[in-house]
This record gives C-alpha cells, structure tokens and sequence, in this order.
C-alpha cells in the first residue's frame, strides 16, 4: 500500500467516502455510482487548485482528448463539445480511481473496525499470518 497525497485526506472528501461506507452501504469504491465518483473527482481537482490540470491529461488515452479537443475547435458544434467534455469528464474520474479505492479501503476498514469496538469485540492480531480477528 503507497501513501495517499495530502489532498486526499481533506476534511470534505473523507466526510463524502465516510457517507459512502456508513449511509448508502458502499463495500468497495468500484461499486460507487458515477453520480459520486464524479463528485469525489470535484472535490479532489479543487483541492489540487492549479495543478488539477493533471487530471485530464494524466490519462491511458490521451490521443482521444487530443483528437476530440480538435474536432471542437475545427467544427464548433454542440455535439464535438459534448463529445470533448464527457472524455475529460472519464479522463479525470480515471485519473483519481486508484486513489479513492486505497481511500476508501482505508476508511472502510477504520469504520468495520469501529463498529466491532463499538459492539464489544475487540481485536486479536494472530502472530504468524497477522490477520486481525474479531472476539468478545
């Protein structure tokens, strides 16, 4: 596991992936509706500021965005701008995948841990495979 950039911790992202977890019951970020994910990827291009740019251009294709941002400005049609604007739109909610599903990883288990606390378990670290268990 790498560690996260600073900016994924900020206040109002981890509240948004907490909210995930504990109200609507998400289990893993790839099952996060788009709704959210895109939401997420707001959040995290504002906390960047400036350097949110990479977001769109941090990308596996590249070459589309680069096509699609020419054919808008040859042929400035609605459809070209639509087409340009839902590639950035998946460029960027790719670009930060990796990082909210360790986020949410991270967070998932402090949450299922809390709740074991909170229901009187408490952890038992088994010395020769680390794995955690759970007991009263």
């Amino acid at each position: 596991m790498r560690f996260l950039p600073q900016f994924m911790y900020q206040k109002d992202i981890v509240k948004l992936v907490d909210k995930l977890i504990m109200d609507d019951g998400y289990t893993s970020y790839n099952k996060v509706d788009d709704m959210a994910k895109e939401s997420l990827t707001v959040m995290a291009t504002n906390a960047l500021g400036l350097d949110g740019y990479v977001a769109i251009t941090d990308c596996d294709d590249l070459d589309v965005a680069l096509r699609d941002l020419t054919r808008f400005i040859t042929f400035s049609t609605t459809d070209n701008a639509i087409c340009l604007a839902n590639t950035l739109k998946r460029n960027a909610v790719a670009h930060f995948d990796e990082y909210f599903a360790e986020l949410f990883d991270e967070r998932f288990g402090l949450i299922a841990a809390d709740r074991n606390r909170e229901a009187g378990l408490e952890p038992i670290v088994d010395h020769v495979t680390g794995e955690t268990r759970w007991v009263r």
